[in-house]
């Protein structure tokens, strides 16, 4: 189990990084054994060492130093937090604060020493951490720095599992191919698939903070952070336990590394996307059908390795039993991006829109529905997909049509999670036509006679006359749709035409009559709430 995650401690301490009571915990029983720990608070942090002498007046920022039969020290400053060493201690009765016993016939010089070759080791680290911030390969730097510290390989990759920093790679580590667009080292494709099965990778994507993977998918456990900015994931960092054990205070040595490393990963975006401008907030503007800053656009198509002319596609999931917050959609996010290779998601308005770069994921629009289906089915979302759309400029009228497809879907039949805009776009054009004329004064007055004439004479021409022309005028297949005689349906025909004058060889007359039955039966078709 990881200690707390609260790494903030309860009072002020001067700007700088300073280890809780866990790290120091691991560096004394890595050097004595195992400690007999009473009443430990982890959310404290401590400039130092100090010994405890009578009549001092101990700081709440040190740990103290203290024989284990100097009992009248502890009774005298009950809270201060104290490494004892020597034979059993008797007084923890009377300790407020947290006591780590050594039980060791050590001096005090000698853990002292100790100690604060402990304490020198982490102010070095984090000297290091600032100064790497100023170098030409600040990520690089950052991770090698750490490396030691941990003693174990540390690698961080992006949002797109691109490998961002690994100077140190071991025996057992994932093996990073090169992306043959872009050149740059990647995950490989096969354990990207293996981790879009995985539930608990799934759970990995939602979680804030320090955490751990078990063992159970790669043979050994990795220790992780997310690193999220204004609750959008821009990547991971991973340590993975190969070296030497993973401890329980390398979570705050971690947390503090990736305060660092956001802000090279976010410095090294805005780079990439614009100073002034993030990813996000220009697929915002294409959304909207805004024209956003020509630079800023081909410097986020040149981070991403794509290009404005591929074939692209527009996604919107929405839950209408659920409001998203900017945790949940940024999560649900994350998880869409595993497991739709090239996509960017994000939250827009009431839902979570998504853009799949369909040439550089070599995917087809079925074979992303495929992958995201276990996201829909995980948060109970609903999606409208758009037609293939030629180019990053066309996603404003993309996210239109996949608006439609899920609005109309759910109106069609409420049961089903993905609608596609082309299932929809022609009843969508017939209800644009009734938004200035019913139906009734758009359709082929013809055809709206003989309904009339059906209704007085209990015929069934109106029917006829659809079938007919949906099957393309062939007798044979009309005769046998209907169930009927061909004698039977070519004296139909002749009634048709006594009452209404048709010219069926006309393209365009078919035409005008097939939409016309469209646009009446649609009038008179049941909502999927009304069934």
């Amino acid at each position: 189990m990881l200690p707390t995650k609260d790494y903030a401690a309860p009072y002020p301490l001067p700007h700088g990084f300073y280890p809780g009571i866990q790290i120091i915990i691991d560096a004394l029983e890595s050097q004595y054994g195992a400690l007999e720990i009473y009443h430990p608070d982890f959310t404290k942090r401590y400039l130092g060492i100090r010994f405890l002498v009578s009549q001092d007046t101990p700081s709440p920022y040190y740990l103290y130093l203290a024989k284990s039969h100097e009992a009248a020290l502890i009774k005298q400053y009950p809270d201060v937090d104290c490494v004892l060493v020597g034979e059993a201690f008797q007084g923890s009765s009377d300790a407020k604060g947290t006591i780590l016993h050594v039980q060791d016939t050590q001096s005090l010089e000698a853990v002292s020493d100790y100690c604060h070759a402990v304490f020198e080791r982490i102010f070095a680290w984090d000297r290091a951490l600032i100064k790497a911030m100023d170098s030409q390969t600040p990520l690089d730097d950052l991770i090698e720095a750490s490396n030691t510290l941990f003693d174990n390989p540390i690698f961080v990759h992006d949002r797109n599992f691109f490998i961002l920093s690994c100077p140190w790679h071991v025996p057992g580590m994932l093996v990073f191919q090169q992306d043959m667009k872009s050149r740059k080292l990647i995950i490989p494709p096969s354990t990207i698939n293996e981790f879009k099965l995985s539930g608990e990778y799934q759970h990995t994507l939602t979680t804030h903070g320090p955490d751990m993977y078990s063992a159970d998918h790669r043979g050994f456990r990795i220790l992780y952070i997310n690193l999220w900015q204004n609750n959008h994931y821009l990547g991971r960092i991973c340590v993975d336990e190969l070296a030497s054990e993973i401890k329980p205070g390398d979570a705050q040595l971690l947390d503090h590394l990736a305060h660092y490393v956001l802000q090279v990963v976010d410095r090294r975006n805005r780079f990439w996307v614009g100073s002034d401008q993030s990813g996000e907030q220009l697929f915002t503007e294409l959304l909207r059908g805004q024209a956003p800053d020509p630079g800023a656009l081909s410097d986020l198509l040149h981070y991403l390795s794509w290009e404005a002319e591929d074939a692209y596609l527009c996604l919107k999931l929405y839950n209408d039993q659920m409001r998203f917050t900017d945790l949940s959609s940024s999560s649900t996010a994350a998880l869409i991006e595993s497991h739709v290779t090239s996509s960017y998601a994000f939250f827009y308005e009431d839902s979570i829109a998504v853009v799949v770069n369909l040439t550089h994921s070599g995917c087809q629009p079925d074979q992303v529905m495929m992958n995201i289906a276990v996201v829909l089915r995980e948060y109970l979302l609903k999606m409208g997909m758009s037609n293939v759309l030629p180019g990053i400029h066309c996603l404003g009228s993309g996210f239109i049509q996949a608006a439609i497809a899920l609005d109309a879907g759910q109106k069609a039949d409420g049961t089903i999670w993905r609608h596609q805009f082309k299932d929809y776009a022609l009843s969508y054009m017939l209800t644009c036509g009734e938004e200035a004329l019913a139906a009734d004064y758009l359709a082929d007055p013809g055809i709206i006679a003989l309904h009339r004439h059906d209704v007085a004479h209990q015929s069934h021409l109106y029917t006829t006359l659809q079938v007919y022309l949906d099957c393309e005028r062939n007798l044979v297949k009309t005769s046998e749709h209907l169930g009927i005689h061909r004698s039977t349906l070519i004296y139909r025909l002749s009634r048709i035409k006594e009452i209404i004058p048709l010219d069926l060889d006309s393209p365009r007359n078919r035409t005008y009559l097939k939409l016309s039955f469209l646009l009446l039966n649609q009038k008179t078709r049941p909502k999927a709430s009304e069934d």
